[in-house]
């Protein structure tokens, strides 16, 4: 019997050996890297709610050798 996607998932947090072993069985290249992905961009959402915006670009900028009116 095939475990769903989000049975799975949890899964790897719960039971990793029944997850493992399912994936050994029905391996799946896309739920895997779609999850990375939407995590990833959650992350990289929630980073730029919470940073002060003329902050970042002031210290990206502050390696670069970049006149003042540049």
């Amino acid at each position: 019997m095939a475990v769903s996607k989000a049975a799975l998932a949890i899964n790897l947090l719960t039971a990793p050996g029944e997850a493992f072993a399912e994936l050994s069985k029905n391996p799946s290249k896309l739920f895997p890297l779609l999850l990375v992905l939407a995590a990833n961009s959650l992350i990289l959402l929630w980073y730029f709610n919470m940073v002060d915006y003329d902050w970042y670009i002031d210290d990206a900028l502050a390696g670069t050798s970049l006149e003042g009116d540049q």
